[in-house]
């Protein structure tokens, strides 16, 4: 950054503490057919210093982003529909990629829908020129490669509500409730998410929990409030990989064991190091292994 000022690193600042309270936030995905691909693709109009653009984009097969970009616009726009429009045409070699990848994997692709939420700029992918008027006659028509593209349908551009416009948070800042519902689009999460939620699945269950080594004693902090302490006796000489617990009920733990789990039950455990634990570990909770 040029010349960054005490608001910049303010700015910095807030970022880094967000990627701090959000070390282990997963993207979960889910397919609900591969004959249907959705697109979000949005555009902020001269939100840079030199009033270009920003493209923001994301295409989904059920729940959760497979694919998601954002870029900073390459020309000035005249308006929000134009920018909305050069936003469309750098999606559209994704778009189409995608279409021909899933084709070329043994899927046939029923629709590859592109999601609008300018209808002036929608009509104009539509229609090209003959949607044009007096303020956006002045469009290079490279632009308008879109509309051979619907026209050969290979794509659909669909209207859909601002709100449900879930690329936005790619093309601007967003704050509290709007942040945390398109984030939690983007990465199939908890609106509400944090690093202590618990996310379950088909048979798995991952948390984080918390360790302060206090010499050869451990607490167990968890996220809300609860601790278990427990002496491990020879923790360094056994140098177990994981911590596996076992859930008795939504608000009691039945019991805590060292064990060293299978590859299918490990999540992103660190390993010993130097004599000493990392403070965060994420663990798996295997409700099969209850009677361990």
């Amino acid at each position: 950054m040029k010349d960054p000022d005490e608001d910049d690193r303010g700015k910095l600042k807030r970022l880094l503490k967000y990627l701090k309270g959000t070390i282990y936030l997963p993207l979960i995905l889910a397919a609900d057919s591969m004959s249907f691909i959705r697109w979000w693709i949005d555009a902020s109009f001269a939100v840079h210093m030199d009033m270009k653009g920003q493209t923001g984009a994301m295409m989904s097969f059920g729940e959760g982003a497979v694919n998601s970009f954002s870029r900073k616009q390459k020309l000035n726009a005249k308006s929000s529909t134009e920018a909305e429009v050069i936003g469309v045409d750098d999606g559209i070699p994704a778009v189409l990629w995608t279409r021909y990848f899933v084709e070329s994997q043994g899927y046939e692709v029923k629709q590859n829908v592109i999601g609008q939420d300018n209808i002036s700029a929608a009509l104009l992918e539509e229609n090209g020129k003959a949607s044009s008027s007096r303020r956006t006659k002045h469009m290079n028509i490279r632009y308008f490669f879109i509309t051979d593209r619907v026209q050969a349908g290979e794509v659909t551009i669909e209207r859909v509500p601002t709100d449900q416009m879930w690329s936005d948070v790619l093309t601007k800042p967003l704050q509290g409730q709007k942040f945390r519902l398109m984030r939690a689009k983007l990465q199939n999460v908890p609106i509400d998410y944090n690093d202590d939620t618990v996310i379950e699945g088909e048979g798995t269950t991952i948390k984080r929990v918390d360790e302060v080594a206090e010499g050869d004693r451990k607490t167990k902090h968890h996220g809300d409030g609860r601790s278990v302490r427990k002496n491990y006796d020879g923790l360094k000489k056994h140098a177990p990989s994981a911590l596996r617990l076992v859930k008795a009920g939504p608000k009691k733990i039945k019991s805590i064991s060292w064990g060293k789990p299978s590859p299918q039950e490990c999540v992103g455990v660190h390993a010993k190091r130097a004599g000493s634990w990392k403070k965060h570990r994420r663990v798996h909770v295997a409700p099969a292994a209850a009677s361990e």
